[in-house]
């Protein structure tokens, strides 16, 4: 079982553990006092291994080095290549309601770039630009304080109008 405690990530963790359960499980012959003991020390270990990997995701997206002043300045470019209006996020606060593609959310955490956002009557959230508007992770998402943004959709509207569109006869 000392194996088990050399794996330094989440993959190294499960490929020792099923090496040892396929050895050690009853069914194959094995201990079942020695397998129990395997999948606490493997629970243990892998709940130790997630709260690091989390914690360290959570100290690079909060350290100013994780986001630098170029990856602001494309977020902005790109925004205003997409959307002649953008909304600006920058005086919001816990608690506050927004609309993300038409659906409503609470925002649960702010940042310095990022918002957190959790859609109301269900278990989804999202991190959301500031600057932009747009998912930090899915740039499909796009947040508005109103849930029907009459004006990002007529800009849409228009641009779509321009193309040309092939028919279909029935």
């Amino acid at each position: 079982m000392n194996s088990l405690a050399s794996a330094r990530t989440l993959e190294e963790l499960k490929s020792h553990y099923r090496r040892l359960a396929a050895r050690h499980h009853p069914d194959k012959g094995g201990n079942g006092i020695l397998m129990q003991t395997i999948n606490v020390q493997y629970q243990h270990l892998q709940m130790r291994l997630k709260k690091a990997a989390n914690d360290q995701a959570e100290q690079s997206a909060e350290s100013p080095d994780a986001f630098s002043e170029n990856d602001e300045n494309t977020f902005t470019e790109e925004a205003a290549s997409q959307d002649t209006f953008v909304e600006d996020f920058s005086t919001l606060s816990s608690g506050d309601i927004v609309y993300v593609n038409g659906t409503r959310c609470e925002v649960i955490e702010v940042s310095k770039y990022y918002f957190r956002i959790l859609a109301c009557g269900r278990c989804r959230q999202a991190q959301i630009c500031k600057t932009t508007g747009r998912g930090r992770f899915n740039p499909r998402l796009r947040a508005s304080y109103s849930m029907n943004n009459r004006e990002y959709y007529q800009n849409k509207s228009d641009q779509y109008s321009g193309q040309t569109h092939s028919t279909y006869k029935h």
